[in-house]
């Protein structure tokens, strides 16, 4: 006979043989326990939010995800996966990072990014908006006075 139980620290259901319940709903095992894990879909626990950067400039975005098994990260922008040299994906524990660097006005400016966490069980995403501006640079007129 098998009795179930949920570790809550280690987010999995246990299956106790030969155990019997004792005081307070504790188990005592006198025989062996068999782990059973509880496969999770991503779950979105950091979103993108909007970013703005100026021409040249850089843009960065962070995404974070739980899931078992633990999920994998992909990037894309206006619905195209995310590749060239202007963007840097870094893996993190539990999540992925983007930069885009130059950005660039004619290119990058209202676009929609998307990070995407994947694993075995499904897929969650989250997206936010990239918005460029140009700088403007204005001189302004200089008057030396000479004395006479």
């Amino acid at each position: 006979m098998c009795s179930l139980g949920w570790d809550q620290v280690r987010g999995c259901c246990w299956c106790y043989q030969g155990g019997i319940v004792g005081e307070h709903g504790l188990i005592e095992v006198s025989d062996s326990a068999v782990g059973v894990s509880m496969d999770a879909p991503p779950v979105i626990t950091l979103g993108l939010t909007d970013e703005g950067g100026i021409d040249e400039g850089a843009a960065t975005f962070f995404c974070k995800a739980t899931g078992d098994p633990a999920p994998t990260f992909e990037w894309y922008r206006n619905k195209k996966k995310v590749r060239g040299l202007r963007y840097q994906i870094v893996e993190t524990e539990g999540g992925s990072v983007l930069r885009i660097t130059p950005l660039r006005l004619d290119r990058d400016n209202d676009q929609s990014v998307v990070c995407e966490a994947s694993n075995d069980d499904g897929t969650a995403t989250t997206q936010a908006r990239l918005t460029v501006t140009q700088v403007l640079y204005i001189s302004l007129p200089i008057f030396i006075v000479i004395p006479t």
